[in-house]
């Protein structure tokens, strides 16, 4: 292995290690409503990119009683 290499894979450590206790301090900083809401957020911007069958059939595989006399 080459030294620069060895250098991308130690600042990739440092970075991962960084960014991993920047989300745990995040994550420690919110009460449970933040994370509900959080997760609310996120799963509705990725909803949102599907299309209308598309998300008909996540439904289907998941809670398929959500469509019931729908």
């Amino acid at each position: 292995m080459t030294d620069s290499f060895q250098e991308f894979l130690d600042k990739r450590t440092q970075r991962e290690q960084l960014q991993d206790a920047y989300i745990e301090r995040i994550i420690d900083g919110l009460d449970w409503g933040d994370l509900w809401q959080y997760a609310y957020d996120k799963l509705s911007e990725e909803l949102d990119e599907y299309s209308d069958e598309g998300l008909t059939k996540e439904i289907e595989e998941i809670y398929p009683d959500l469509l019931e006399n729908k």
